[in-house]
This record gives C-alpha cells, sequence and structure tokens, in this order.
C-alpha cells in the first residue's frame, strides 16, 4: 500500500513518528475514525508540519502532544491518532470531537484487567461525548469524562441490552487503563453443565460475549443460502455458547459461535456446520450434535458426541484435538494399555457420563479419575490415564494393575502445585 509520497518525505514521517516515543507521548492516546486531525489540531494549539505530511499522513505537533491523520502503521489510513502527555490533554481532545461524526477510543501502554460476572454488571452512564465503535461499528457504548477532586478521569463503556459489559478507565494519573469486563461465562451454565464445569470456566476466566450470540432467525438466515437445515443441537449450542471466547497461554483467541463462523466466510461442509477455531483447524458440527474436529492435515474425526461433553471437557482445557485436558491431582499414572474400564469396575469408580463419548471415557469418584485416552491423541498421552490427590489411591489402583495386569509399564509423575 502506499504509504509516502516521496522518500524526503518518508524519512521526515519515520523521524516524527519515532519522535512521539522518545518524548514520551507514545504512553497515551485517543484513536479517531473517521480523521478529524484538522478539527483536533485548531482546538487544541497545535501546528501542522508540512515537511512529514503528505496525502497518506498528516502531522500536527504542540510540546505535549502529536497528532497523526493516518495510523503510523499505514493499516488504517482512515484513522486519528492523538498522543499526549497528560489525561487532561486527552480530555480536551474528546471534548473537541463532541458532536463530530467521528466514534473513538482511549488506549495506555499499560492495562490491567478485572473479571467480573454479568449479575454485577452496572447500568450504562445516561451520556457520553463520544460514541465508541472503532473496530467493530456493530458495537454500543459512548467515551465521557469524570471529573473528580483529583483530576480528570476518561471513562469508555460499551454496553448490551441494558448493561455495561466492558469499562475501560483512564485514571488522572494516567499510570495505566483499568479494563474491567462484566462477561464471565461461567454463571451461564449453571444448570447445564456440571458444577465442577462451571467451577472450572470460572477459574480459567473464560469469557462470553453475549453481542456477539445470534437469535435463532438470524442463524438460519445464515444457514439458508448453503441449503443447511438448523438443526436443535445447533441451535441449542449458539443460545448456550456462541460468543465464547479461549484465551490461550501464547496469547491466542478463538472464538466459538456457528453464526460467528458463518459471518465470518467459513462456510458449511458437506452438511456440517462451523462451530469455532481451534489452533490449527476448524470445529464442525453434524445434524445430530456431534462435533468433528478438521485440521486440513488429517481426515475429520469425531471430537464429541454432543455440546454438553465438549464444554465439559473444554472447561477443563481441552478445547482443542492438540490440548490435553488438565485435571487439578497431585499424583498422575500413565499405562501403556487401556484398562480403564477393567480397573473402574474392580474398584467401583463409576463412569462420567458427561465427560465420556464414542471417543474417550472416564470414570471419577472423589478421589480417584481414570481416563481411557482417545485415538487421536495416541502420539501425545498414554492410553490409560490416573489422576488422585492420594498417594495411597494411586498406590491400590497400581496394585490391581500390577496383579492382573503384570506386562503393563506404568510411567508416574507428581504435579508441582
Amino acid at each position: 500500500m502506499p504509504y509516502a509520497a516521496s522518500p524526503v518525505i518518508l524519512v521526515e514521517k519515520l523521524a516524527r513518528f519515532l519522535d512521539i516515543e522518545q518524548r514520551g507521548l507514545h504512553h497515551l492516546r485517543v484513536e479517531a475514525r473517521p480523521r478529524a486531525g484538522a478539527r483536533l489540531a485548531e482546538a487544541l494549539g497545535a501546528r501542522p508540519v508540512a515537511a512529514a505530511s503528505d496525502a497518506y499522513h498528516t502531522v500536527w505537533d504542540a510540546e505535549d502532544l502529536v497528532i497523526l491523520d493516518g495510523h503510523p502503521s499505514g493499516a488504517a489510513p482512515d484513522r486519528t491518532l492523538v498522543f499526549a502527555r497528560s489525561v487532561e490533554r486527552l480530555a480536551r481532545a474528546v471534548e473537541a470531537l463532541a458532536g463530530s461524526p467521528a466514534v473513538a477510543a482511549i488506549a495506555c501502554d499499560e492495562v490491567t484487567v478485572a473479571l467480573r460476572d454479568p449479575g454485577e454488571a452496572p447500568a450504562p452512564a445516561s451520556r457520553g461525548l463520544v460514541p465508541i465503535g472503532l473496530d467493530r461499528p456493530e458495537q454500543r457504548g459512548a467515551l465521557r469524562l469524570e471529573r473528580t477532586a483529583s483530576g480528570i478521569s476518561l471513562v469508555q463503556e460499551r454496553d448490551f441490552g441494558g448493561r455495561v459489559l466492558e469499562r475501560h478507565e483512564l485514571p488522572p494519573a494516567g499510570d495505566r487503563l483499568a479494563h474491567t469486563r462484566w462477561m464471565l461465562a461461567a454463571e451461564g451454565f449453571r444448570g447445564v453443565l456440571t458444577d465442577r464445569a462451571v467451577n472450572a470456566l470460572r477459574a480459567r476466566g473464560v469469557l462470553r460475549d453475549p453481542q456477539r450470540t445470534a437469535s435463532r432467525a438470524r442463524l438460519e438466515e445464515l444457514l439458508a443460502p448453503h441449503g443447511v437445515a438448523a438443526s436443535d443441537p445447533l441451535l441449542a449450542f449458539e443460545q448456550h455458547a456462541g460468543g465464547l471466547c479461549v484465551s490461550r497461554d501464547q496469547g491466542e483467541h478463538f472464538w466459538l459461535g456457528p453464526a460467528l463462523e458463518l459471518e465470518g466466510g467459513v462456510l458449511p461442509r458437506d452438511g456440517l456446520v462451523p462451530i469455532g477455531a481451534f489452533s490449527r483447524g476448524l470445529y464442525f458440527m453434524a445434524a445430530d450434535g456431534a462435533i468433528l474436529a478438521d485440521d486440513g492435515v488429517v481426515e475429520r474425526f469425531v471430537f464429541a458426541d454432543s455440546w454438553r461433553i465438549f464444554l465439559e471437557r473444554f472447561a477443563l482445557g481441552h478445547e482443542a484435538p492438540d490440548v490435553i485436558p488438565g485435571w487439578p491431582a497431585r499424583h498422575r499414572a500413565s499405562l501403556s494399555e487401556d484398562v480403564g474400564e477393567a480397573l473402574a469396575r474392580a474398584l467401583g469408580v463409576p463412569r462420567a457420563p458427561e465427560l465420556s463419548d464414542r471417543t474417550q471415557s472416564f470414570w471419577t469418584s472423589d478421589d480417584l479419575v481414570i481416563w481411557s485416552t482417545p485415538a487421536y491423541l495416541e502420539f501425545c498421552v498414554s492410553p490409560c490415564i490416573l489422576y488422585a490427590d492420594e498417594l495411597a489411591v494411586i498406590e491400590q489402583a497400581l496394585a490391581w494393575i500390577q496383579t492382573n495386569h503384570p506386562e503393563l509399564s506404568i510411567e508416574r509423575s507428581e504435579a508441582s502445585r
């Protein structure tokens, strides 16, 4: 994409962009769309920098701020950025945007995040100065100023259904942006999944954005051009899990929901409907509710027999075929053959139907978990794994194995806590 009108202007631009950081102005900023640089420069007393300006970027400068039309990356030419040393100066920029066609957002290099239950969410403020929706135009909410004895704060809220979904607050000191999200998914699954799954979802901080969930009519509308009917399991999954967000340790984010996938351009395949992504592929749902994984390498395979089983295992961390579910136990023993069913019968450990299906089985009690692992994990884990907190419980199970299956090899480990 074009970036500069000439080599000379390119050098001037790059020098100005570097100068923003060297002057300590990069920490706090406001972004707006469409371009509003001239309006802001007049309100904030910034001077044009002709040597660094062209059709792609326009620069204005003041002692404690820089205004830039066009993103420095070149990727968002319709935006204006205000880099400032203080929250007070950014507040003046927001005031100057009021009444204009602009939508805006605040940003800061340091961010703290707090996760809350949707039931605790406050009602949105009655008024704001500038609407939000910079990256997602469908978002509702506003950016406003709050004046207190300690100074001016900038508050940006997104709301949906009469409640605040998330709030970004930049306090007078401008040292960090406090991001509060009233989108914890756990309590929404109370009575749908087991308490174990609900507690695990809460512990993992799994979120759900209700604005990313579609109605039955919308989902049917999205499927109609492809000649695929919205099955009852698909509608139930959209109702309960549409808009779920998975965050991985590597910083990746994956969203679940048939409507999200279809709106994003992922098409049904062989009558299967896309319902979400994982790190190396996609999930699809069949008409009977079975969930299949497709990584584009091996043949598509069944990952779970139903969306409830999928979510129960998802809560334990098994959100992708290449991710081993975690079980919070101190002791673990891996067996070279699958004797899970026989061991469970001998020890009186019941099968956990909420976790088990044709792909794998779990037997759980208060002190022992037996897992017959799925075929798609055969290169990653042993055919059968035992988990227990108490060493004596593992010893009892291993004693039965050594008596009845002495040919098995056993690998033991202890988790660090």
